[in-house]
């Protein structure tokens, strides 16, 4: 962090959280439209060896939950960096209130005052608000995951039929001298070829919304029993309004 000195945290803050809060915002819209989470590959093949000739298709995954996790991260990391210098900077004389987060023996903020704590419990709603709305993959297809970097799964291969309608007719009687032939007409769906398609998406596994859901409420609960350790320190007593208040007003 560049800044050395309270004053220029304090400067600086605002900035980082505009830039953390677009961050969240930005990924919230972006992941809550399906249509930059899908991508597909499509080849047709005719039945016949001299059947009509499709273009192939595909379009790609133009965003994944995993991008914008990591995207997100960076924002908020500076974020709680630069408000805990503020915090811990600020933070009383004395014994101190504060409190360690701890979760399975890990300390993951160690001496926390309690209006960081205080902050951090808001920030890790703000964090599950947003994990709840992660989209995850379609239960009901079997999906692989293609690209560990960027968190894109594709699904199995999935073949559909293309028809097309072809006239098709039934003499009902022929022509005789007096009258034409009589002759039923209709179109029918006739099979001429298939579509093999792969589906790819951004989203994730229930099972991965649900762990880091998991983990946000362990640091939710951590931060809660820190709090309220930090508020069983024993306040302190200055005595500092007689002797300022005489200095004003004469004892």
């Amino acid at each position: 962090m560049p800044a050395k000195y309270l004053g220029q945290i304090v400067a600086i803050l605002k900035d980082g959280k505009t830039q953390a809060e677009r961050a969240l915002t930005d990924a919230h819209h972006a992941l809550q439209k399906p249509e930059m989470l899908s991508g597909i590959s499509r080849e047709y093949q005719p039945l016949a060896d001299d059947g009509e000739q499709l273009p192939a298709e595909s379009k790609l995954v133009q965003v994944t939950v995993e991008e914008m996790i990591q995207a997100t991260k960076k924002h908020l990391a500076r974020l709680f960096d630069m408000t805990a210098a503020r915090d811990f900077t600020n933070g009383p004389g004395g014994p101190g209130a504060t409190a360690d987060v701890e979760i399975d023996g890990q300390v993951l903020v160690e001496n926390a005052p309690v209006p960081y704590l205080l902050w951090l419990e808001r920030q890790l709603q703000n964090l599950h608000t947003f994990t709840a709305k992660l989209p995850t993959l379609d239960p009901a297809t079997t999906w692989t995951l293609d690209d560990a970097v960027r968190g894109v799964y594709v699904s199995e291969v999935q073949e559909t039929v293309r028809q097309v309608k072809q006239p098709r007719s039934f003499e009902l009687s022929p022509a005789t001298k007096e009258h034409p032939a009589q002759v039923r007409a209709w179109e029918e769906n006739v099979v001429v070829g298939k579509w093999r398609s792969v589906r790819y998406s951004g989203a994730v596994p229930q099972q991965r919304r649900a762990e880091i859901l998991e983990q946000i409420e362990k640091a939710q609960r951590a931060v809660h029993l820190a709090r309220e350790q930090a508020n069983r320190t024993e306040a302190l007593e200055p005595v500092i309004g007689k002797n300022l208040l005489d200095f004003v007003f004469g004892s």
